[in-house]
């Protein structure tokens, strides 16, 4: 899976990881944490994200935390390139 997530501010780095939660669910789990030594600006910044799924290409269903909080999933399957 790839994609990205929106976290608070612009020094705000963020890693990833997948836990399976059942036979047909794996949750991924968002992490932040602030780079040191750079100056930040308060603004909602994009981060990309890559990780690894050893799962069924069908009938798996995600989930998402970033810190604890719920987060909201929009998920699309990768479209053929020509």
């Amino acid at each position: 899976l790839s994609g990205n997530v929106f976290v608070e501010t612009s020094c705000t780095q963020v890693t990833v990881r997948v836990i399976q939660v059942s036979d047909v669910t794996y949750s991924l789990v968002f992490t932040t944490w602030e780079e040191p030594n750079i100056r930040c600006s308060e603004t909602e910044t994009v981060r990309e994200f890559d990780t690894i799924v050893f799962a069924p290409a069908i009938g798996i269903n995600f989930t998402g935390t970033i810190d604890g909080k719920e987060l909201t999933l929009l998920i699309a399957p990768e479209m053929p390139r020509h």
